[in-house]
């Protein structure tokens, strides 16, 4: 992917290079870091469910 978006950025004029390399990079951050985000809520949910079961076993 790099490869790809290294050979898009070589056809843009000289001095618009580093803006559009920054505004990706900070896209790709912002992804990354959504991502992040939701799977700590999802391994969360999976806890809380996990100790509810464990309390259920214990009352059996």
């Amino acid at each position: 992917m790099i490869e790809k978006l290294n050979k898009v950025f070589e056809k843009l004029p000289p001095e618009h290079r580093d803006t559009i390399r920054e505004a990706f990079i900070i896209l790709i951050e912002e992804v990354i870091n959504a991502v992040v985000k939701d799977n700590e809520r999802i391994w969360q949910s999976i806890e809380r469910i996990w100790q509810a079961i464990e309390k259920m076993n214990e009352g059996f």
